[in-house]
């Protein structure tokens, strides 16, 4: 079982990293600057999101639970982990 949660937040962190990196290319090419705090928070809140969805498939492996069930305890879950992240990101920008 450790295993397992291993390898879905290391494959989380994976997509993370390459959504962060598109990101990144984007704003080169379109000569974006940003400060290495930005850069950082953004990339840790992909890492964040990455683990979660990596992990969050976990819930739709439970045999007892109806789908219904599963995908209202996923979206509560997920609502709450970009709740925190927007709530953490606003003192990045002033708020």
């Amino acid at each position: 079982m450790i295993i397992e949660i291993l390898k879905r937040s290391l494959i989380g962190i994976a997509f993370g990293a390459l959504y962060t990196f598109i990101a990144l290319t984007i704003m080169k090419f379109n000569h974006i600057e940003g400060s290495v705090a930005e850069v950082w928070n953004h990339m840790l809140a992909s890492f964040v999101l990455g683990i979660y969805f990596g992990l969050s498939s976990f819930i739709y492996e439970k045999d007892q639970w109806s789908p219904l069930k599963a995908t209202l305890i996923h979206f509560f879950l997920s609502i709450a982990i970009y709740f925190f992240i927007a709530i953490n990101g606003m003192d990045s920008v002033g708020f």
